[in-house]
């Protein structure tokens, strides 16, 4: 979706699903960050869990398992004020719309994973936490008894948890490795905007800020819009990587790579001798392409 926001005109429903996704991610990943810095090693931590129940799916954000207990995270990067009026309804303070009540996803979820575990006969105490990460969020009257996690209580929520002993033993090891085990790849095509080559953007993206606007400079590329400086070689293979996630069914070929680079970084032997090195050639002449080389 980032390499899609910068070569092509997103609908404004798709360009703010997107923006939405990198600000969820974002915060995901700061949250990451708290559990390896302040909570000990002993913990099992599965992240990013997307899981079957019959026909339905259920996702984890971070699940923290240590004993028999299995503590779910739902991480939110929400910012600005919101409040829950008396009918339990979510709402933001300025406009009073409406919002998706985040709490009956995380109840969906928390049940959904205590079926699944009585499917396979594993005995867990099953928690929910929803989290607000954004020191910007604010939320008013909140019930006490809700599992919310505010900016002001994060610190204490790692306190509380450093509290507790972790535990691993088979038991939690085994239905660690069971859940990794049925854990499902979503597609992300399934959700993406359709798209085709030709109307696509061609060139090299600046790999910080997803610009365009990147200038040859001996042998590196500079982006006139953050400035940030990097190797050709990089920058053709981040190119390569971007090519074979969007076309995953097109064969690399020196020219198609170095159309797909907008032909601003060199002649063709720039990207055959790049190629060369970090893939590996099938076939001869102009029937020849390239694969990722084996392990």
């Amino acid at each position: 979706m980032t390499s899609l926001n910068a070569r092509m005109t997103l609908s404004e429903e798709e360009r703010q699903a997107f923006l939405n996704s990198v600000k969820g991610f974002e915060g995901e990943c700061q949250f990451d960050q708290m559990v390896a810095t302040q909570l000990n090693d002993r913990w099992l931590v599965l992240n990013d869990l997307l899981l079957k129940l019959g026909k339905s799916s259920f996702q984890i954000d971070s699940l923290l398992v240590s004993g028999t207990t299995m503590n779910i995270v739902d991480v939110k990067n929400f910012e600005g004020d919101y409040f829950i009026d008396e009918n339990g309804v979510w709402r933001h303070v300025g406009s009073k719309r409406e919002m998706k009540d985040p709490l009956l996803q995380l109840n969906r979820c928390e049940s959904s994973l205590r079926q699944l575990l009585y499917q396979h006969r594993l005995k867990f105490t099953v928690k929910s936490h929803l989290l607000f990460i954004n020191p910007e969020f604010t939320l008013y009257q909140v019930p006490v008894h809700h599992p919310i996690v505010l900016p002001t209580q994060v610190n204490r929520f790692f306190e509380k948890m450093k509290t507790i002993t972790p535990e691993r033993n088979p038991k939690n090891i085994a239905a660690a490795q069971l859940l990794s085990s049925l854990h499902t790849v979503d597609s992300p095509y399934e959700r993406s905007p359709q798209y085709s080559y030709d109307g696509l953007k061609k060139g090299i993206l600046c790999g910080c800020c997803s610009s365009f606007m990147l200038q040859i400079n001996r042998s590196y590329m500079k982006c006139n819009n953050c400035r940030s400086l990097e190797k050709i070689d990089s920058a053709i293979l981040r190119s390569v990587e971007e090519f074979q996630l969007l076309f995953p069914s097109m064969q690399i070929k020196t020219n198609a790579i170095l159309d797909w680079c907008g032909g601003n970084v060199g002649s063709d032997k720039v990207i055959r001798r790049i190629l060369c090195e970090n893939y590996q050639m099938v076939g001869y002449g102009k029937n020849s392409y390239y694969i990722k080389k084996d392990k």
